[in-house]
């Protein structure tokens, strides 16, 4: 006999539920539905839970014949025909103006509620006074970041103060040095980078740590950033809000010339270490520091990766949409953005149609210094075994965001090459800001060693002690190239790809679109207003979809892997 099918028991309302006539009704926003019925439900209060309705409760009402969770979104003391609220979470839920933001970030990421609920945890509903009240987000350089200063900033504020760091390491080392100084923990909370979607009562200030790390992109649907979220909630709230790190991101670079966010002029001057490059050689000054001191090499990752320069003026090679070539499993350069094939490349610099591969990786390079330097303690410190204290005299080789965080008699930044021209767009920012972010662990008199020739902007830039003259060269460059953040990406599949980007072409004859993944995806690149158009579309297009029950589309905003 064959085994009977399973199926799931549908969890039905043991309530009566029938609609009927109530002295007041609520508007309701009921999770956990399709996505073409995002949107509220009439339901009427019973005479018992009057007492405890407030907007943003979350409450339990019946939909069909299932009992679902949601949250009241209005209140209206007429009389209604409808069905009941079943309970009411007395004083639980999510305060009216944290829900019009999380409505809002839905809203940014081409989604509904439900998406973004699902990272927020309920909690107090804690009385919120309507304020018209708002602060430009600020920034600061880690490097003038005094602790005291910071929990000064903490303590004299009338609320709370929100710290979030992109990993636990950092996050830990972060607390610690607030903790050395701050007289009361209840001012202070400290959190990853979800917890930019969390209410907290009294909540005054936001402070953002490394906002450039890549841990702060969320790896599931939506794929939010914590960065944007944090300035789309202080459009909400009265927060005060500052990014602190060694430089900004070019979004926040951007942000700045758009008036956005306030970026001080850095004084960069105080910098007076020795810089050394190319074509010097760094075992001199390695040795240098160890008679000082401990040493710090950086290299850029524990295990071998590939990129690809031109062999004759080592320029990085690009396609005409202005992303990075790499061998595809064919052996063949394909770009990173739209999966063309180059089998004719030539350099547009030199003319050169010769490539070489750069290699790099950190377990080797210990064996070598071992060689060369064979009575002095080398250590390695990666994510999988992260070193916390360097004797002094020794040597500590780690990979990025794995430096003890002490001070070096020397640091040697290597495999410099092969981190600018890495095959995906934020290569250059992300090596800029590793720089500037050692620079902080340097001693007054210490040496600096980059293996990059002079002639190249990073070099450039420390010499002259003026990072943001090199952003300024960047941020033209990707505007040129339609990268953001002058232009935004959005990467568009799981859907009838032809018909979508007819559709978007007609709406927006701005837009630059292109097929990528052998046609199974779109990359849409288009300026902030097209893209706020673009997001709602994409809304309407999943209410359809999902009307049709079809699977929804796969939408990601400024996609990691180009």
């Amino acid at each position: 006999m064959a085994a009977k099918p399973l199926v799931l028991k549908k969890q039905k309302a043991k309530r009566p539920s029938r609609a009927k006539i109530f002295s007041a009704s609520a508007e309701v926003y009921v999770t956990e539905l399709p996505f073409h019925l995002n949107e509220n439900f009439t339901y009427g209060i019973p005479d018992e839970l009057l007492p405890k309705v407030k907007i943003g409760t979350k409450v339990k009402v019946p939909f069909k014949d299932i009992e679902k969770i949601g949250y009241i979104r209005r209140i209206d003391q007429k009389e209604a025909h409808a069905r009941p609220i079943f309970d009411i979470k007395e004083n639980i839920g999510i305060p009216e103006s944290h829900i019009n933001f999380l409505l809002a970030t839905a809203e940014r990421y081409g989604t509904n509620l439900d998406s973004i609920l699902k990272f927020v945890k309920t909690g107090p509903l804690s009385q919120v006074e309507p304020s018209s009240k708002r602060f430009r987000p600020r920034f600061q350089f880690s490097k003038d970041l005094v602790f005291e200063d910071l929990v000064e900033e903490i303590e004299v504020s009338f609320g709370r103060t929100l710290v979030i760091a992109p990993t636990d390491r950092e996050l830990a080392h972060i607390k610690r040095e607030i903790g050395l100084h701050l007289d009361s923990e209840e001012k202070c909370i400290f959190g990853l980078r979800s917890a930019i979607m969390q209410h907290f009562a009294d909540l005054e200030n936001i402070f953002i740590f490394d906002e450039f790390s890549e841990h702060y992109r969320e790896r599931k649907s939506p794929y939010w950033h914590t960065r944007d979220v944090a300035i789309l909630r202080s459009r909400f709230e009265p927060i005060k809000l500052k990014f602190i790190s060694a430089l900004p991101s070019m979004e926040l670079f951007q942000y700045s010339r758009r008036r956005i966010i306030d970026i001080p002029k850095p004084d960069f001057r105080s910098h007076k270490n020795q810089i050394a490059y190319l074509p010097n050689s760094y075992y001199e000054t390695v040795k240098a520091g160890l008679r000082q001191g401990s040493v710090l090499v950086s290299v850029a990752t524990k295990d071998l990766v590939l990129a690809i320069i031109c062999r004759k003026c080592r320029g990085a090679l690009k396609c005409e949409c202005g992303g990075k070539f790499q061998f595809d499993s064919s052996n063949k350069l394909t770009c990173v953005i739209c999966s063309t094939l180059n089998s004719q490349w030539r350099c547009p610099i030199c003319s050169s149609h010769e490539v070489v591969e750069l290699r790099s990786g950190a377990s080797r390079l210990k064996d070598q210094f071992r060689k060369i330097f064979p009575r002095t303690p080398i250590y390695l410190s990666t994510a999988e075994k992260p070193i916390e204290k360097v004797p002094k005299g020794s040597i500590v080789i780690a990979t990025p965001g794995m430096e003890p965080q002490e001070k070096y008699s020397a640091i040697v930044f290597l495999d410099s090459e092969f981190r600018v021209n890495a095959p995906y767009l934020r290569a250059e920012e992300q090596t800029r800001i590793q720089i500037y972010s050692l620079l902080r662990f340097l001693e007054k008199d210490g040496s600096f060693y980059v293996d990059l020739a002079p002639n190249h902007p990073l070099i450039q830039s420390l010499l002259k002690r003026s990072p943001l003259i090199d952003m300024e060269r960047e941020l033209k460059e990707r505007e040129h190239l339609g990268l953001p953040p002058i232009w935004n990406l959005t990467k568009i599949s799981n859907g009838s790809t032809f018909q979508i980007a007819e559709s978007i072409q007609q709406l927006l004859s701005g837009a630059r679109i292109q097929f990528v993944n052998s046609n199974k995806s779109l990359l849409v690149r288009t300026k902030e207003l097209d893209t706020a158009i673009l997001m709602k579309e994409l809304i309407l297009a999943q209410k359809f979809l999902s009307l049709k029950q079809l699977n929804l589309l796969k939408i990601e905003r400024e996609p990691l892997d180009i």
